[in-house]
């Protein structure tokens, strides 16, 4: 992109190189180029214009020049030039406007480079009253006083310094050097603000006090609390939990035990709700059973034997057995009968029982249900008798 000076006449810009249409290769040295084909389009704008007056002249290998004249860079900013005649394929070409001062400033003779200007125009006054302006030699001056008062050389990459003061007093200087060097600054009356929290103190001589609820089940190493730190007078009001072993006598237990797992071995002096496991032996006597405290299970095979029996339990059981109704029930055709059973179909043959034919009917208690059918051998005179159902 080449730079134009804005509002500027006799500003001669190169076209081309123009082409035949037909082949886009054979060089077009003979064209006619009139003001109308140079179309231009200015920044900002939605229509092209043509060059103002003038048209464009070959010079060599088909490139044309042309002269642009106040009226084509009146607008500053993006200028394009267009230009298609017959015979030739189209040519374009990309220029910037700039403002008077800025060109002159680039592109004038001995143009020192464009700078912002600090004063409206030429006439303007600066006012530098009560300013002291610095010469090259001041500033020198200065820059080596600084560098006096700088180190000749850096510690590791950085700047060393030794704070002498601290708020003009020596002595703190040092002592707060003490402290942080590790050779240690015991000074009295010392003030330290609350410390939110501390990671690891290595070594902690006294502690005045604690506040309350600090020490907490899980700040209490296991195994921590030995026989050694409980106290003699210590009283222990209750234990929640299961109790592996103690070892000792234990003087008495008021209240109720609700189960004791393993042996006793002295005596149990009140009630026991329950004993989980084996009892080797109790001597002396058992008060007494609760009601339905022994059941089937408690009973082993074989514990009940004649001996057992006193003579009026036999007495009992027989007098039950004998005088107690049955309950009617009778066999299936084929199947072995209870007691209960045979005992029923033969009452019920006896005294509730039809024949008809060779067929002998007998009826349950109630007189009309059939409890059972028989076969007979012969209907007259029958020898043999079958069950049928």
């Amino acid at each position: 992109m080449l730079f134009l000076r804005q509002s500027t006449a006799s500003q001669e810009i190169l076209l081309g190189p123009f082409v035949d249409s037909t082949d886009g290769n054979t060089q077009e040295t003979a064209l006619s180029i009139a003001n109308t084909d140079i179309k231009v389009w200015k920044e900002g704008g939605t229509t092209e214009a043509s060059k103002n007056s003038g048209g464009a002249t070959h010079i060599a290998s088909g490139r044309y020049y042309a002269v642009l004249d106040a009226t084509d860079t009146d607008t500053v900013g993006k200028l394009e030039v267009n230009v298609h005649v017959t015979g030739a394929l189209a040519v374009r070409r990309e220029f910037m406007v700039l403002e008077e001062a800025v060109y002159d400033a680039l592109f004038a003779a001995s143009a020192a480079g464009y700078q912002v200007p600090i004063w409206a125009s030429a006439g303007s006054t600066v006012n530098l009253s009560a300013t002291t302006i610095k010469t090259a030699t001041d500033v020198e001056t200065d820059t080596a006083d600084i560098q006096t008062r700088l180190p000749a050389a850096l510690v590791s990459g950085r700047m060393s310094s030794d704070v002498i003061a601290i708020s003009g007093d020596t002595v703190a200087a040092d002592n707060a050097e003490s402290f942080f060097d590790g050779t240690g600054y015991a000074g009295t009356g010392n003030v330290i603000p609350t410390v939110t929290t501390v990671t690891t103190a290595t070594n902690v001589t006294t502690v005045n006090g604690l506040a309350a609820g600090v020490i907490t089940a899980a700040s209490i190493a296991a195994d921590a609390i030995t026989d050694a730190k409980v106290a003699a007078d210590v009283t222990i009001a209750s234990v929640t939990g299961a109790v592996g072993s103690v070892t000792g006598a234990v003087g008495s237990v008021t209240g109720a035990v609700g189960s004791v797992t393993g042996n006793v071995g002295g005596n149990v002096v009140g009630s026991v709700g329950s004993v989980t496991g084996a009892v080797g032996s109790v001597t002396g006597a058992v008060g007494s059973v609760s009601a339905g405290g022994i059941t089937a299970a408690s009973i082993a095979t074989g514990a009940v034997d004649a001996d057992a029996l006193a003579t009026d339990a036999v007495t009992e059981i027989v007098t039950a057995i004998l005088t107690t109704a049955m309950t009617e029930s009778y066999n299936t055709d084929g199947a072995a009968p209870t007691l209960t059973q045979a005992l029923m179909l033969v009452l019920q043959i006896l005294s509730e029982s039809s024949v008809a034919a060779t067929t002998l009917t007998v009826k349950k208690l109630d007189g009309s249900t059939t409890a059972a059918t028989f076969t007979l051998s012969d209907a007259t005179t029958p020898t043999s008798i079958t069950r049928a159902s």
